[in-house]
């Protein structure tokens, strides 16, 4: 299973870009994520 952990960081660093070259403008705080199921050996379907 995909924690979104690249994803997540991803997003963070967009965010803080935004934040520092336009401190007053909005932007979208909740972001949402869907993970990824990859099947294997160990998780079958």
């Amino acid at each position: 299973m995909d924690a979104c952990r690249n994803e997540i960081g991803r997003k963070a660093a967009e965010m803080i870009v935004q934040q520092v070259s336009d401190p007053k403008g909005a932007f979208e705080r909740v972001q949402e994520l869907v993970p990824k199921i990859d099947f294997g050996d160990t998780l079958k379907r």
